[in-house]
């Protein structure tokens, strides 16, 4: 239970502050391939500081995931607010919904749907849904590589007060494309990498690009070390946003 409790409050840590910068969010990281049956993730925390500044923050993360037979269905939710002498700094929401059916062992089908706001990036909502195949190349004791191809409709709501140079609502179909690697490059290292390409099918100059990339090496049975690479780009954004955006983020990871 512990495990789970620290495997669970590391992921949903990743995951938001992956999400921090752009609305694109990795959702290769949140599956868990050797889910059977059903299990449930909740987190939460709450910071306040007081003195030279006074900062309040609480978040809050779960997920769901079921698997039985060839269908697998996944939800993850979280949720994070901040707030310092200076105003409001942080509050987003996301929720995400997927559901795969295995075809074979190569071929899945799936489908999701998904929904966002980030007050941060002028977004008062994005949503999302699509559906496509995702092919299994190669699955080993050593490696896995999966590539998907889906069609989306995306709806994004900016906010009017702030922006300029664009319309605030927009809807448009895109043609999201990503492939995932995973590699074990010894017994206590592992590589990571995901990438996402999604066009705009009227026009494939406004495009969206994610590129993330996680090293892990395990430093002891319950200690282990990881450096990430993030880049993401988006080529119309609101003009009160940058294009983009790269980081280079480490740090430690407890397991119980």
């Amino acid at each position: 239970m512990i495990r789970t409790l620290a495997t669970s409050l590391t992921l949903c840590f990743l995951l938001g502050w992956a999400a921090e910068a752009f609305a694109q969010v990795n959702t290769e990281s949140m599956r868990r391939l050797d889910t059977d049956g059903f299990s449930m993730r909740l987190s939460g925390n709450m910071a306040l500081q007081q003195g030279n500044s006074n900062v309040f923050e609480v978040d809050g993360g779960g997920r769901i995931d079921y698997r039985v037979r060839q269908q697998y269905v996944l939800l993850n939710t979280s949720s994070r607010f901040a707030r310092s002498d200076g105003g409001t700094f942080r509050n987003r929401s996301f929720a995400h919904l997927r559901y795969n059916y295995d075809f074979t062992e190569r071929v899945t089908g799936e489908a999701f749907t998904q929904i966002e706001r980030d007050a941060f990036t002028l977004l008062r909502a994005r949503w999302l849904v699509g559906t496509g195949p995702r092919f299994r190349w190669a699955q080993t004791e050593r490696w896995h590589l999966f590539q998907g191809t889906t069609l989306m409709h995306e709806y994004e709501a900016l906010d009017e007060s702030e922006i300029s140079g664009r319309p605030p609502d927009e809807n448009r179909i895109r043609w999201s494309n990503y492939v995932n690697a995973q590699l074990q490059l010894t017994e206590n290292s592992e590589l990571n990498v995901t990438v996402y390409v999604q066009p705009w099918l009227s026009d494939f100059s406004d495009i969206r690009i994610l590129n993330e990339a996680l090293l892990s090496f395990a430093l002891t049975r319950h200690v282990s070390f990881q450096t990430g690479f993030d880049l993401r780009y988006d080529s119309n954004p609101a003009a009160e946003v940058q294009p983009l955006d790269i980081a280079l983020r480490q740090g430690l990871v407890l397991t119980l």
